[in-house]
C-alpha cells in the first residue's frame, strides 16, 4: 500500500519534491523516513542560521576594526632652547608629541604633548631627566651655583620644584648675575606695550626694575650686562652696569641678530646674524675683530660654554626648531647631539 501510495503522489507532482513536513505516511517505515527528514530540514536550518550569525559577527569586528582597530601610534620628540649647566653640560627643553590616529577616515583619535627639562653631556650621552612639568617653548638658564633654573618667567629649584614667578609676561632672553642673586632678562617686547622691557629681577627683593629696550642680554661673565638694543638705535649693541647705566654703545649694526654672548676671560664678545656668519666683537670699541662661518644657518638661542671652548644652540628653519647642535667658539667642529 505505501509503494501504491508512493507512486500516486509522484505521479500527481512528478517534478516537485514535496517538503517533509507534508508528506502523511502512516507506516512505521513512512513515519520514520517522516521524522529523519525533518531532522534533517532543523539541522539545515540551524545551519544556516549559525553561518548567518558567524557572518554578522564577522561584519561587526571588520567594522569595529576600521573605526578603532586599526589605529596607530606616532611619537615625535623635541630638543629645544639649550643651553650650559655650571659644570659644562647642556640642560634643554624636550617635548614628545604623541598622536594617535585610526578609523575610516584616519582621523585623530588623541593627541597630547608632555614636557620636561633634561640635562646631557657634550657629546650628547647620560642624558637626565631633571623635572617635568608645561614648560612649552621657555627660554631656559640655570644659575651659576647650579642651584635654580629659570624657565621663562617662572622659577624653579635645579630639582623642579617651583619657586615663583619673575615677572608676568613672556620672556625672550635672560641671564644671572656672577652670584645667582639677580637675573637680566628680555620681555617680549610684543607683551610691553609701554615702557621698557629689559630690566633686572632681584631674588633677595623679588622686585623687577626696568631699564632699557632691548632684545639678547647676557650678564654671568662680566660684571656688566651686555644686550642688543632696540631703542632709540635698532641693532645696537650697549653694556649698562648692574644698575642700568649705559657705560659704552655701539653703531648701528645689520651683524648682530642672535643673543650676544660674552667669551669668559676674555674682553671680547660674540653673535651671529640671519646666515652662518659668527661675529667677534671686542668689548672695548664694539668693533668686529673676526668672523667665522659654520655650514647651518640661523643659529638661534646660543650659548658660550663657562670655559669658553664651544658654543650650542638651536638651529632655526622657516619649518620651526631643529635640535641642539654644539661647535668650537670658531665655528669649526660642528655636531647635532639632538
Amino acid at each position: 500500500m505505501n509503494d501504491t501510495l508512493q507512486k500516486a503522489t509522484r505521479t500527481i507532482h512528478p517534478q516537485v519534491s514535496p517538503p517533509v513536513e507534508s508528506m502523511q505516511e502512516t507506516s512505521t517505515e513512512g513515519g520514520e523516513l517522516r521524522i529523519e527528514r525533518r531532522t534533517q530540514n532543523a539541522e539545515r536550518r540551524t545551519s544556516a542560521a549559525q553561518r548567518l550569525k558567524q557572518g554578522f559577527v564577522l561584519m561587526a569586528m571588520l567594522l569595529a576594526l576600521g573605526l578603532s582597530g586599526c589605529s596607530r601610534t606616532a611619537t615625535l620628540t623635541y630638543y629645544f632652547n639649550p643651553n650650559w649647566t655650571p659644570d659644562g653640560w647642556i640642560i634643554a627643553g624636550k617635548s614628545t608629541y604623541t598622536q594617535t590616529t585610526g578609523g575610516i577616515a584616519d582621523q585623530v583619535q588623541s593627541a597630547s604633548t608632555s614636557y620636561e627639562v633634561v640635562k646631557f653631556d657634550v657629546s650628547g650621552n647620560n642624558e637626565v631627566l631633571l623635572f617635568r612639568g608645561n614648560i612649552g617653548n621657555a627660554y631656559l638658564s640655570m644659575s651659576p651655583d647650579g642651584s635654580k633654573i629659570a624657565v621663562g618667567k617662572d622659577l624653579y629649584s635645579s630639582s623642579g620644584t617651583y619657586i615663583s614667578e619673575i615677572v608676568s609676561k613672556a620672556v625672550e632672553s635672560l641671564d644671572w648675575s656672577a652670584d645667582s642673586s639677580k637675573m637680566v632678562l628680555a620681555m617680549d617686547m610684543s607683551q610691553v606695550t609701554t615702557g621698557n622691557n629689559v630690566g633686572i629681577y632681584s631674588l633677595v627683593t623679588q622686585q623687577f626694575t626696568s631699564f632699557a629696550e632691548g632684545l639678547g642680554v647676557c650678564w654671568r661673565a662680566s660684571e656688566n650686562i651686555l644686550m642688543i638694543n632696540s631703542a632709540p638705535v635698532v641693532n645696537r649693541f650697549e653694556v649698562f652696569t648692574p644698575e642700568g647705566v649705559s657705560v659704552i654703545a655701539g653703531s648701528q649694526s645689520s651683524d648682530g641678530y642672535g643673543d650676544p654672548q660674552f667669551i669668559p676671560s676674555q674682553n671680547e664678545f660674540i653673535s651671529t646674524s640671519l646666515t652662518s656668519t659668527g661675529y667677534r666683537y671686542s668689548l672695548a670699541d664694539m668693533s668686529v675683530t673676526s668672523t667665522f662661518n659654520f655650514t647651518e644657518d640661523r643659529a638661534f638661542r646660543w650659548h658660550v660654554s663657562p670655559d669658553g671652548g664651544r658654543i650650542v644652540f638651536t638651529n632655526f628653519h622657516a619649518s620651526g626648531y631643529s635640535g641642539v647642535w654644539v661647535m668650537d667658539i670658531n665655528g669649526a667642529n660642528l655636531v647635532q647631539l639632538r
